[in-house]
């Protein structure tokens, strides 16, 4: 029997779906991706990432979803040696006019370019205002940097937050409300580095990232669709 599995590609706001046999396992879905998927990312450089961890490639699909009605969701992080080809698009923010210079917010992970988003979506009357916090907060995670506690002003945003996200039709991801695990040793290690006038991160090192960058890749599987279908 064939199951559908939805894979989130956290930096390019990009979602595809592969269907394999229940039986089969996560080598096997890795495969599915590198045929399906744009760009085909070779399958030594994909991490596959289900409720905080990395998968093996030997674990099996009909044991990681017991139950039928289970939805079948899993991250995915490529190295950025690993495309084969040009990998997806990045969504583009909308034209607008000229603004003053905004300071970009902190660099997204695998080689995905920073934004400047317009200096109004930082206005404490934005009703994503909240989202936006965490969405920083993830940046900070995966670069190794202090995640500071939201503040007073950014918590009081969040009910506008969620009204704005159904308002669309759409569910208030739980994660957003569940603080980052406290910083540890190890973890993958980036740089950044500029192409073309562009920001990015770039992985440098490291097998396994830390529980901080495990759930920071969570929260950006969420805020990035918010963002950018209601923001940029």
């Amino acid at each position: 029997m064939l199951v559908d599995i939805r894979v989130e590609l956290p930096a390019f706001a990009r979602t595809i779906n592969v269907q394999v046999a229940d039986s089969a396992t996560v080598l096997d879905v890795k495969r599915e991706i590198y045929r399906v998927c744009v760009g085909a990312p070779r399958v030594d450089g994909q991490r596959i990432i289900w409720r905080g961890r990395s998968l093996l490639d030997t674990e099996k699909v009909q044991e990681l979803w017991q139950s039928p009605n289970e939805p079948r969701i899993v991250h995915l992080a490529v190295h950025p040696s690993a495309w084969s080809s040009t990998p997806p698009d990045l969504p583009q923010p909308p034209l607008a006019a000229a603004p003053a210079p905004v300071p970009p917010p902190p660099l997204s992970p695998f080689l995905t370019p920073t934004f400047s988003p317009r200096p109004s979506v930082f206005a404490p009357a934005n009703p994503l205002a909240y989202v936006l916090s965490r969405h920083q907060q993830a940046f900070n995670a995966l670069e190794q940097l202090r995640v500071s506690p939201l503040d007073s002003d950014s918590l009081a945003a969040r009910f506008s937050a969620v009204q704005a996200v159904e308002r669309h039709g759409w569910s208030w991801p739980s994660i957003l409300d569940d603080e980052f695990p406290p910083a540890t040793e190890g973890g993958v290690k980036y740089e950044r580095v500029v192409l073309e006038g562009q920001s990015y991160l770039q992985f440098v090192e490291g097998d396994e990232p830390t529980a901080t960058q495990l759930h920071a890749l969570n929260v950006l599987a969420s805020t990035f669709p918010i963002l950018y279908r209601l923001v940029w």
